[in-house]
């Protein structure tokens, strides 16, 4: 890198029209080397070379020198390269490509050919290939989700180092996909989640898996569909359908999902006073109802202490018997079901307790929808 902009100084001394142009105008020694080493490479192994591709062929090479070539840079902006921890031989110093990098965009072009005058002396030694590792870009993999368990965590769940259940949906899926591309890891998001004890259902939960280097990285629509199949066999706990690869960019629309799609769930309520002259035609009345949330006292520990304004967009009750019905509900995306019906002590207002007057709890809850239209329909 060094030795690079002191070419690109001597280079702007003898053509003025330079000047006026930015370092990277003339193409780096990195971009030079890429384009030496690609023919031979493309003979070698019988493929075509495109500097974009997937499957990248990384060369590490090393030069004994490099170090005591920093020195001036570091003497002259030791700020970049300083750590911040001192010891008995005074503080210490980070020097890599990237502190390198930054130090001479500190260095005015000027001030540079003083500490590197050109041309640069000759190397005493020559540089040597220090490792040669295959890597292939992540590969984007999507789909959706039913969880029937309420016992089973969506990631793995850790406490201490201790696990609180044997697997979790991440893993039920993730595993069987792993194997097949042989990657070196993935990466799990999804639009929401739902609590150990609460199940997915309907069409299920859209989720993206981002597969780390995978060798097997050429997956067809078959293999797909045999992953699938394989993730469904493992497990009653689970099930995926829609399993599909998809682009970088279409990963975003999951995101763009979790603020602005509605959620439909199913909760079954306990009146302990029984259902007996009790108004549920006020819950089945209310429409787009605005309710006001302060962070739930269960999740407090690691969520931000802040209200939360919700919508409340549906409600619609079934009696099951004297003291118990099922409220099924439309609301907008991140709203505390378990708090909307019992209250959390009044952070919650209005709820279905306080909507009633009459106290309320929540025996079960399932997700029934979440209203997002992603990734595309397979039918399977």
């Amino acid at each position: 890198v060094i030795r690079q902009r002191t070419v690109w100084a001597a280079l702007r001394s003898k053509f003025s029209f330079l000047n006026s142009k930015p370092e990277d105008f003339v193409p780096s020694v990195k971009e030079v080397l890429k384009w030496t080493c690609s023919l031979p490479l493309q003979r070698h192994l019988g493929v075509g070379f495109e500097s974009n591709s997937a499957f990248q062929i990384l060369l590490t090479i090393e030069h004994k020198e490099s170090a005591s070539e920093t020195q001036s840079l570091v003497e002259y902006v030791p700020e970049v390269f300083s750590k911040g921890k001192r010891h008995r031989g005074g503080i210490t110093m980070d020097v890599n490509q990237t502190t390198v990098a930054t130090a001479i965009q500190k260095v005015s072009l000027e001030k540079f050919e003083v500490l590197y005058p050109y041309p640069p002396a000759k190397p005493g030694a020559a540089s040597e290939l220090a490792e040669v590792r295959c890597v292939h870009a992540p590969v984007f993999v999507a789909g959706r989700y039913c969880k029937f368990s309420r016992k089973l965590s969506q990631t793995p769940w850790l406490v201490d180092g201790e696990r609180k259940t044997p697997t979790s949906v991440q893993e039920l899926i993730c595993t069987p996909l792993l194997k097949t591309m042989l990657a070196s890891g993935v990466k799990f998001s999804s639009s929401g989640r739902e609590d150990v004890d609460v199940r997915m259902l309907g069409k299920g939960r859209p989720f993206c898996l981002e597969v780390t280097d995978p060798h097997h990285a050429v997956v067809s629509k078959q293999d797909m569909a045999e992953i699938q199949q394989r993730i469904n066999e493992s497990s009653s706990d689970v099930s995926v359908r829609d399993l599909q690869i998809v682009t970088k960019s279409a990963t975003e629309l999951l995101k763009e999902g979790e603020t602005s799609k509605k959620k439909c769930y199913r909760a079954l309520v306990h009146i302990p006073a029984g259902l007996e002259d009790l108004p549920l035609d006020v819950l089945t009345n209310q429409q787009d109802l605005c309710i006001q949330q302060q962070t739930p006292l269960r999740v407090l520990h690691r969520r931000t202490l802040m209200c939360r304004e919700r919508i409340v967009h549906s409600m619609r009750v079934k009696e099951v018997d004297s003291t118990h019905f099922d409220l099924y509900l439309t609301t907008q995306a991140g709203t505390y079901i378990k708090e909307f019906v019992h209250g959390d002590f009044g952070r919650t207002l209005p709820n279905v307790g306080s909507l009633l007057n009459a106290e309320a709890d929540i025996l079960e809850l399932d997700v029934e929808a979440v209203e997002l239209d992603w990734p595309p329909s397979l039918g399977n």
